[in-house]
């Protein structure tokens, strides 16, 4: 435990799918950014209940949100009437574009409270990943 806590503490940004895995982010330092990446269908009051609702309670880490906007982003592929509960489980594909959208916008608020709320919550934290089209 004493390694992974160094290793949030040292992160500038920690990327990772919905899960407890993320907790580690409670670690990290003030300015540093967790990108949550969801799977297709999971949104809504109950998923965003975790770090969503920490991180604006906690203001010292800078969230932001990828959400699966094409069902071919997730692993195994759903129904597009897949309900939050059983969406929560799928793996998620990540496009590179989408990645560099977040990574970019993370590097243009820095380490800045200011900035992130002046960019950020006028417009949102979400960012949405489509598959690529055919």
């Amino acid at each position: 435990m004493e390694h992974d806590i160094r290793a949030a503490r040292r992160a500038d940004v920690l990327v990772g799918t919905h899960g407890a895995g993320l907790a580690n982010a409670f670690f990290m330092r003030r300015g540093a950014a967790l990108v949550e990446v969801r799977p297709y269908h999971f949104e809504g009051p109950w998923p965003d209940k975790y770090f969503r609702s920490w991180s604006a309670l906690e203001q010292s880490v800078h969230y932001y949100q990828v959400t699966s906007g094409s069902p071919e982003l997730s692993v195994p592929c759903p129904e597009s009437n897949v309900t939050v509960w059983d969406a929560r489980d799928h793996a998620v594909r990540l496009p590179w574009r989408t990645l560099r959208e977040v990574l970019a916008t993370i590097i243009s608020v820095g380490a800045s409270r200011e900035a992130y709320v002046r960019l950020l919550w006028a417009q949102g934290t979400v960012f949405t990943s489509i598959a690529k089209q055919q």
